[in-house]
């Protein structure tokens, strides 16, 4: 007999619900403490109890979160033109500046790497 495949939400063996009772300015420094690091109420009392790490799409704040994919992007881009600039590099005629490619290709790395870093990626 084979498993069937199922929704993300099916696959969830979190069944029991655990109550606990605290004040209403307890509850809202744990809602703004959760909001801070982009975590729901839940997940953020789950991570600081059983010490597991939050989930991985939680990991940096949605804007940042953007704004680095879209850095990534443009890189993407610019690691395109590196490409042609190496191409003209192989073909006769006036060539640019090694050095000057491979500082380029050098700086558009690094900067690749630390945007893996902030979105919790291996670079």
């Amino acid at each position: 007999m084979t498993k069937k495949h199922r929704s993300g939400s099916q696959k969830r063996q979190r069944d029991v619900a655990l109550s606990v009772r605290f004040t209403k300015a307890e509850r809202n420094e744990i809602h703004a403490k959760a909001q801070a690091v982009g975590l729901t109420a839940g997940a953020y009392l789950r991570m600081l109890a059983l010490d597991v790490p939050p989930p991985r799409s939680s990991r940096v704040p949605t804007q940042p979160r953007k704004d680095v994919a879209q850095l990534l992007g443009h890189l993407g881009k610019v690691g395109s033109n590196v490409n042609q600039i190496a191409k003209a590099l192989n073909s006769p005629g006036d060539n640019p500046s090694q050095a000057a490619i491979e500082d380029a290709l050098r700086t558009v790395t690094d900067i690749r790497s630390a945007c893996m870093s902030a979105l919790g990626r291996n670079p």
